[in-house]
């Protein structure tokens, strides 16, 4: 599943709980993608996020609550590129 961010904050994506949960749904990848640059998250990582926020917010759409979960934003290697060493 690809999830489109316009900022980063100090180098972290924040995504939610509830597209952490359609990505287990649907038993695939999180992919972050931010300014052409894309990050790969695995599903089993998804679960042990780099920080979490304690606040939780209400979804203005819905009546559900969710909660931010932060991943370092490390962009995925270029495969076609080659090494110079």
């Amino acid at each position: 599943m690809l999830i489109k961010t316009k900022t980063l904050f100090n180098g972290f994506a924040s995504v939610s709980t509830i597209l952490i949960n359609r990505c287990k749904n649907k038993n695939e990848d999180m992919k972050i993608e931010h300014k052409k640059r894309v990050m790969t998250i695995p599903i089993l990582r998804l679960d042990s996020p780099d920080w979490i926020h304690k606040q939780t917010f209400k979804d203005k759409y819905k009546d559900r609550t969710y909660r931010l979960y932060n991943f370092k934003f490390v962009e995925d290697k270029d495969n076609k590129q080659e090494s110079l060493l």
